[in-house]
């Protein structure tokens, strides 16, 4: 016997613990990749339709323009700063603002992956150059 269990997300069935069957689905209870939970069809979250991945691609390149650009300011700043003999060269704030550069340009990475709507992935057995 079946017992129906349901999430806001869709419907999943357990099916009733029997001394019969309770070390297999212990088994499959702990098993991330066992076929009752591959096999039950539903997604953790579903795929967005491609208007809102647009949208949120934009807003990804939007953010990691504007992380950027603030960061290339407060790094001149610090720069000119240093040059002129003001202050001298916190090398720890320089490594977090140049993370943060990082950080800026990986949202605008994945905003452009986004945008294109391109999701397929590459083919770890293709004879390809990177």
């Amino acid at each position: 016997m079946l017992y129906q269990l349901s999430y806001s997300r869709g419907v999943v069935w357990w099916p009733e613990i029997t001394p019969k069957n309770r070390i297999r689905n212990l088994r499959q209870e702990f098993n991330p990749f066992s076929e009752q939970r591959v096999s039950g069809g539903t997604m953790a979250t579903p795929p967005l339709p491609p208007a809102t991945n647009r949208l949120v691609g934009l807003l990804l390149l939007l953010s990691g323009f504007l992380l950027g650009l603030g960061l290339l300011l407060k790094i001149g700043v610090l720069l000119y700063r240093w040059n002129t003999g003001a202050a001298e060269l916190p090398v720890g704030l320089l490594a977090i603002n140049l993370l943060g550069l990082l950080a800026g340009g990986l949202l605008m990475r994945w905003g452009l992956r986004m945008r294109r709507g391109n999701n397929a992935h590459r083919n770890p057995n293709a004879d390809e150059i990177l």
